[in-house]
């Protein structure tokens, strides 16, 4: 009796190491059906409170010429200035499309920017590039507009580090704060 289950489970063994060694595969049958449709999850924490407060200011550069450009801005109050963002980028037309250029520095390799903000305006100071002297703009210098960015900052006015906070959620968010588009994105 031991024998006879012993040859058996021999045979067994054998015939299913010969069956399972099948020589080609077949070809991939059809898509199943869609399965059913997963539970909902449950609602996530609420996130922290966003800060897109941010105004655009865009002003025509097609026929300014000069050394000195002073925009009027209202909303360039004291409190705007000590705490929150300020950006301004350059559009110039090189070739057959616009650039912007973030200023203050230089522009498109022939001038260079200071900018400065005071209550109600936005100055930009127009110099050669080693920054020795005045730099004359004209209409071959092909200006398009500036665009100053104002983004309010979500700290308190009394903390020292508030200006920085706009730019440094930016800067978290992967923003390339020289990069006009992208700024434009974010917002």
């Amino acid at each position: 009796m031991k024998t006879l289950k012993l040859v058996c489970m021999a045979m067994l063994c054998m015939a299913v190491s010969l069956v399972s060694c099948s020589g080609e595969d077949g070809e991939t049958g059809p898509q199943g059906p869609q399965g059913p449709q997963g539970e909902q999850g449950p609602q996530g924490e609420q996130g922290e409170e966003g800060n897109a407060n941010a105004q655009s200011f865009i002003f025509d550069m097609t026929e300014f010429t000069g050394t000195l450009f002073t925009g009027s801005i209202d909303e360039l109050t004291e409190e705007v200035i000590a705490k929150d963002a300020i950006l301004c980028y350059l559009e110039v037309q090189v070739g057959n499309s616009p650039r912007f250029f973030s200023i203050p520095g230089p522009v498109s390799g022939d001038f260079s920017t200071q900018v400065y903000a005071e209550p109600e305006s936005i100055n930009i100071n127009f110099r050669l590039l080693d920054n020795s002297s005045s730099y004359p703009i004209t209409e071959n210098d092909n200006l398009q507009s500036l665009r100053v960015v104002i983004i309010e900052s979500n700290l308190d006015t009394d903390s020292k580090s508030s200006h920085g906070s706009a730019l440094s959620e930016l800067k978290a968010a992967g923003v390339d704060t020289s990069d006009y588009n992208q700024v434009a994105a974010y917002f």
